[in-house]
């Protein structure tokens, strides 16, 4: 597959396919689209000769290495996300000790925005492999696969032939419940996310069932995605106004899956006048800087998000140096830290 390929399917000259890969303005918009699609659905990886492409498909055993990784996030911020920033910092320093180099950081909303970065950025003659951190849009995800051999997915399964490194989100979250109800709690609400389903949504719905408690949907909100201080406080505040009302009243726990959340929780709480942990206890996941100086200090399951990073990076740079090696996941604890946020055993 050459230049010449992608031109002639787009009905343009190879000039413009070269405008629109090295992302030159002089491109009609429309001119534009067509021809990355072509590119995307004839695969063609411009940086790549067509001996490099020769290697690359039928040679890959001993490829060589340019000791370079790429970093893809699920975040629409990079290093000011309380939660992604650690882990970052983690891929940082676990590179600079690999003798690695991290060649970009790309949010999943700058992929979206400028196809370019994929053609021009992300393919194995630019780096050894790539680092996706959290689910992202499918057909990225694909296009990254095609790409590039070696990924590692942090803090996300993407259920297929990948590598990862994730948390028992399930098994804690469960556990949680579990204990809320062992403390004297019947009416726990969950506020939080809900992709693929979310394995937190999933361990609170067995949590529930394991304590003997009924689920109840007015005490559950989510939204694919918004991981804010905002949602914590809106959903906080349409689970109180629904409850308020009904025979089994307002819940007595929330955990909310995020600290950002939980935070925004809590002050939905106080603006209605209730207190925690004596009317309502909160619980967070992550443990983020802001938890433990929160009023009150925020119980949460925390995350070793800088070993999430780190340990990507350790089975990422395995992967470049034994490219048969099976795929595998790799499972870090959670740990529940107390605070006074939550009345709890």
């Amino acid at each position: 597959m050459n230049l010449l390929n992608v031109a002639k399917k787009a009905g343009v000259s190879t000039a413009t396919v070269s405008r629109v890969i090295n992302d030159k303005s002089l491109v009609n918009p429309e001119t534009k689209e067509k021809v990355l699609r072509v590119i995307k659905e004839l695969n063609y990886q411009p940086n790549l000769h067509a001996r490099n492409l020769k290697y690359l498909q039928y040679k890959r055993k001993e490829p060589k290495k340019n000791f370079n990784i790429g970093c893809i996030l699920f975040s629409d911020f990079k290093y000011s996300d309380p939660y992604f920033s650690r882990i970052l910092d983690g891929i940082d320093r676990e590179i600079i000790n690999q003798n690695y180099n991290l060649l970009f950081t790309y949010t999943i909303n700058q992929l979206k925005a400028s196809p370019n970065l994929l053609i021009n950025k992300i393919n194995e003659q630019n780096i050894d492999g790539v680092l996706v951190i959290g689910y992202i849009d499918k057909d990225i995800y694909s296009d990254i696969k095609q790409r590039i051999r070696n990924i590692v997915v942090i803090d996300a399964d993407m259920h297929d032939e990948t590598d990862c490194v994730v948390m028992n989100k399930f098994e804690a979250v469960r556990k949680l419940v579990i204990k809320l109800h062992d403390a004297g709690h019947r009416r726990i609400a969950f506020i939080g996310d809900c992709i693929d389903p979310e394995e937190r949504f999933l361990g609170y719905k067995a949590g529930i069932e394991d304590a003997g408690l009924p689920y109840d949907k007015n005490l559950v909100e989510w939204e694919p995605g918004k991981w804010s201080r905002e949602n914590g406080y809106k959903y906080m505040k349409k689970i109180l106004e629904r409850t308020k009302s009904t025979d089994d009243g307002p819940p007595t726990a929330v955990f909310g899956a995020c600290d950002t959340i939980a935070l925004g929780i809590m002050h939905a709480l106080k603006e209605q006048g209730l207190r925690i942990p004596e009317d309502v206890s909160v619980v967070g996941y992550d443990d983020i800087y802001e938890s433990e100086y929160s009023s009150p200090p925020l119980t949460t399951l925390k995350v070793d998000k800088e070993e999430l990073g780190a340990m990507g990076v350790r089975r990422l740079i395995e992967k470049i140096n034994n490219p048969g090696l099976p795929t595998m996941k790799t499972i870090l604890t959670v740990e529940l830290v107390i605070r006074k946020s939550c009345i709890i055993t």
